[in-house]
């Protein structure tokens, strides 16, 4: 009996430590009206991988991370 009350507790502190990660990733791959429209929280209309190209060319991801391989 300890052990489900010990398995229980496990998987709420794994949910509470895991929601913001998922919440946000799920938040990221969502379209601009999916994020306005609050009945839409966790069910996508479509992938959106915009906003990761947008994140990569103005972070100039590419040649950062080639000057960190090169420095180390």
């Amino acid at each position: 009996m300890i052990s489900v009350i010990v398995y229980a507790l496990l998987i709420e502190f794994v949910f509470i430590f895991l929601y913001p990660y998922l919440n946000m990733f799920i938040k990221s791959l969502q379209f601009e009206e999916d994020l306005q429209d609050v009945n839409r929280t966790w069910v996508l209309t479509g992938l959106n991988f915009y906003n990761y190209a947008q994140a990569l060319e103005g972070l100039d991801y590419w040649k950062t991370l080639l000057n960190n391989i090169l420095i180390v």
